[in-house]
């Protein structure tokens, strides 16, 4: 589990220094669900979605997490 904490971590860095990284949000979520974290999972992959809307894992993270798979807007 620490290291699912770990990769976490970098995942957020890496986004913030690569805000226009579809795949590192994917990457992000992935690490998210990992850790058993499925809100913050569901945000980056529909951050994943939002700059690159046709991501075949993003979309298929959120079918099977039950969330559509479009931007939510608040």
């Amino acid at each position: 589990m620490r290291r699912v904490t770990d990769a976490i971590e970098v995942f957020k860095l890496n986004v913030e220094v690569f805000p226009k990284s579809g795949n590192l949000y994917d990457s992000l979520g992935e690490a998210y669900l990992a850790h058993g974290d499925t809100e913050q999972a569901r945000v980056s992959y529909r951050k994943a979605l939002e700059l690159e809307p046709n991501m075949p894992s993003a979309v298929e993270a959120l079918k099977k997490l039950g969330a559509p798979a479009t931007k939510v807007v608040p």
